[in-house]
């Protein structure tokens, strides 16, 4: 016995078996985003770092995380490696802190690994009580300075 179905027959079968299902937005169930501040996570970053194709003493700089709020934390931070010299050391304009490598001309392949620790939570704020933080206009100054690597005068300047 063969059954031939037509598109027609199909169709309404397909409206049928649908009809008797229930309404769809009776079985999403409601997302809320809400986050609590609970324990910390901590985390171990490592960026290692291979020089290729030296032919001459050769330097790395590598940064290191700098945050300390309440809901991100930096810990510690060790380097391998086999770097001449190797250091910890912070920018004294910017404050950044960085790992700097030196390599002597007859390091046959230089590489360094920095392995960093960090501690996070979740952040909660509830914006209807608080409203937007008003930033300090002197933080907001300083960061919109130009640098000698971010230069803000000529085409950046007539095309802003």
């Amino acid at each position: 016995m063969t059954i031939r179905m037509t598109r027609r027959s199909l169709l309404k079968a397909g409206a049928i078996a649908t009809s008797s299902l229930p309404m769809w937005p009776a079985l999403a169930q409601e997302r809320r985003f809400d986050p609590k501040v609970e324990g910390w996570r901590t985390f171990e970053v490592t960026t290692t770092v291979d020089v290729a194709d030296t032919r001459s003493a050769c330097k790395v700089w590598l940064p290191v995380p700098d945050i300390n709020t309440d809901y991100q934390q930096s810990l510690d931070s060790t380097w391998s490696g086999n770097a001449n010299t190797a250091k910890l050391v912070v920018d004294a304009t910017s404050g950044v802190r960085m790992l700097y490598a030196e390599f002597a001309d007859n390091v046959g392949a230089p590489t360094v690994s920095l392995t960093s620790r960090v501690r996070t939570r979740n952040r909660a704020v509830d914006w209807s009580r608080t409203g937007a933080p008003a930033e300090d206009p002197a933080l907001l100054r300083a960061y919109l300075q130009p640098t000698e690597l971010i230069p803000l005068d000529g085409i950046v300047r007539k095309t802003a």
